[in-house]
């Protein structure tokens, strides 16, 4: 199973100056894994196929956070599937879980983090994000999204999903139906820039109520969500009333028809 293709095609763009006659992976960015080529097949083979085309197909073309983002949720998933697995070998009573449930959480990060990458380069900036704002603001939000209650950001960011994978989402949004998926991607997009508006604390609505005007007025912009982060920005308000305009006006004019069209 873990050899099929996918998987390989997957680990080649996440880890291309890997060696693949020791088996040491070596990320894009030159840095090595701590697990060698069967155990990170074994993990990605957790991930949906939908998770690996993305992977495959896309990887060279997003932004380099993205690419970071990716490779380091992809490689904290191997991480703790080798740890499982060694586990497993040593002392075979140790865990009451199999390996899909056990890495459930990891697995459904790395989904995420290919799901909403092009949000994130919006609301995250596409420089390098050296202070792991991404990995914070992900999680966060949507687990936000999920409970309604916004937990500690000491729990998911940074290295804190190898530490805390219970307080990360277990939802994987990529494989989730399109209408959910959009809608935690305007929740998330309006939680991210939350902080950098001058409104008072906007109630955003959570999974299980119906949608808030916020968050409705993202998802009507999920296209262009550079252009709905640039008004928030400018505006320092998440209003619709105050958005539509301003982002109206950004959008450049449809060219005239023809004449007699």
């Amino acid at each position: 199973m873990t050899n099929a293709p996918d998987y390989r095609a997957a680990l080649s763009r996440l880890c291309p100056l890997s060696d693949p006659e020791t088996g040491t992976l070596v990320g894009f960015d030159g840095r090595f894994w701590p697990v060698e080529v069967p155990v990170a097949l074994t993990a990605l083979s957790l991930l949906p196929p939908r998770a690996l085309g993305s992977i495959t197909a896309d990887f060279p073309r997003a932004s380099r956070p993205a690419r970071h983002h990716i490779a380091d949720a992809a490689e904290i998933l191997a991480d703790t599937a080798g740890e499982w697995l060694e586990r497993r070998c040593t002392d075979p009573g140790s865990e009451n879980r199999d390996l899909r449930s056990a890495c459930h959480p990891l697995a459904a990060e790395v989904s995420n983090a290919v799901a909403y990458r092009e949000i994130l380069d919006a609301v995250c900036g596409d420089s390098d994000d050296h202070d792991g704002l991404r990995e914070a603001v992900l999680p966060a939000a949507l687990k936000a999204f999920e409970t309604g209650k916004r937990p500690r950001l000491d729990e998911v960011g940074d290295d804190a999903a190898a530490s805390f994978p219970a307080a990360l989402p277990r939802t994987d949004y990529l494989a989730a139906d399109a209408a959910l998926r959009e809608r935690a991607g305007a929740y998330l997009m309006a939680f991210a820039l939350a902080p950098e508006c001058d409104d008072p604390a906007t109630p955003l609505a959570a999974r299980t109520t119906e949608q808030d005007p916020f968050t409705a007025f993202a998802r009507a912009h999920l296209h262009q969500p550079q252009r709905y982060a640039d008004a928030v920005r400018e505006h320092r308000t998440l209003d619709p009333k105050v958005l539509g305009p301003a982002i109206a006006a950004r959008t450049p004019a449809p060219e005239p028809l023809p004449w007699g069209a």
